[in-house]
């Protein structure tokens, strides 16, 4: 193994580029915003941003890594705010 492929420890970064990271969160967003489910916690720190989110007494968890999910996700709650 390269020493640059064991020092590249960053999960699903190395699986893919940062626009498929991207697309990936924005899916995981939509998907459980159509099923209904509504944000009960949001915390970031160095890692990204991680939401808990419930539909029904049923509970899931989100991590956005990226900084345009991150931003993309902060558009779509001012959304429904503005909505309702």
């Amino acid at each position: 193994m390269l020493a640059s492929q064991s020092q590249n420890n960053e999960g699903k970064r190395d699986l893919m580029s940062d626009y498929e990271l991207y697309q990936s969160e924005i899916d995981k967003i939509e998907a459980l915003l159509l099923e209904g489910y509504k944000v009960e916690t949001i915390y970031e720190n160095l890692s990204g941003m991680f939401i808990e989110m419930t539909c029904q007494e049923q509970m899931r968890r989100l991590h956005l890594l990226t900084a345009d999910g991150r931003k993309y996700f902060s558009a779509k709650i001012k959304e429904q705010l503005a909505a309702s």
